[in-house]
């Protein structure tokens, strides 16, 4: 037979209840001798497993919102190759103009010197403005393939953070 406090009798099951509800020291103390100190640190565990979801959370709305940026990225350079497609199909009828033009030149050659110089600065000029669409172009592919690097690096790393979100999930139900 155990006595608590003001020396009351402990004899069953209900009489140490009673006690432990009288005495929080007691429960506590008893707590000390039951629990190992791991289950002991379990709610201060499970309050920074809540943390570290909130801040997986708040990471996750980051990775969508680049995501969505990246997305947007992507449909303003999808604009751009159109726009220099656009280009590039006008300087191919461009070029075809000029032939022709070239070819009128030839059959005029013998008239004047002058305007065979000035053709020669046409094309010149042409053959400019074509090599740096070319070298614009090639920039832009670059680019691109910089990008879906990037999109592809970002769908990677959103896929490993599901992957620990799940994880710490399941962590977290196998716990309760």
């Amino acid at each position: 037979m155990t006595t608590v406090a003001a020396a009351t009798p402990i004899n069953t099951f209900a009489d140490l209840l009673s006690a432990l509800e009288r005495s929080p020291d007691l429960a506590d103390r008893m707590r000390q001798h039951i629990l190992t100190q791991e289950l002991q640190a379990l709610p201060a565990a499970f309050a920074r497993m809540q943390d570290d979801i909130v801040d997986i959370k708040a990471l996750l709305a980051q990775v969508v919102a680049r995501q969505d940026r990246t997305e947007a990225d992507i449909v303003d350079i999808k604009a751009l190759l159109a726009q220099v497609v656009a280009r590039q199909d006008r300087a191919e009828a461009d070029i075809v103009d000029i032939k022709a033009l070239l070819a009128q030149m030839v059959e005029r050659q013998d008239r004047t010197e002058a305007d065979i110089v000035d053709i020669k600065a046409l094309l010149a000029q042409v053959v400019a403005r074509q090599d740096r669409a070319e070298s614009d172009i090639a920039d832009l592919k670059a680019g691109q393939s910089r990008l879906e690097t990037d999109v592809t690096d970002l769908k990677a790393g959103q896929t490993r953070l599901e992957t620990e979100f799940a994880d710490l999930k399941e962590s977290q139900n196998q716990t309760n």
